[in-house]
């Protein structure tokens, strides 16, 4: 985080883009860590609800599927008592 900074964070006595590492940590660090905490904690988030998404969309599918096949059952045991 903090070698990306260096590319955006401006600091008197350097030119844009040319703050050492070193100079970003000690000005930024806290910030750097917090943001790096909320990107992580977002990603851990987003993860965890498409696993609870996707779960619920194979439970759909398969509750689907087993609703076709009884009303497939049922259309194939009419046409043999009918017929």
């Amino acid at each position: 985080m903090a070698k990306e900074a260096t590319k955006t964070v401006k600091v008197d006595g350097f030119r844009a883009g040319k703050v050492p590492v070193a100079i970003v940590k000690k000005l930024f660090g806290d910030k750097l860590k917090s943001d790096a905490e909320g990107k992580l904690l977002e990603k851990l988030l987003m993860r965890g609800i498409r696993r609870q998404i996707l779960k619920r969309v194979i439970l759909l599918e398969s509750l689907f599927l087993r609703s076709i096949i009884r009303v497939i059952a049922v259309i194939l045991s009419l046409r043999f008592l009918y017929h």
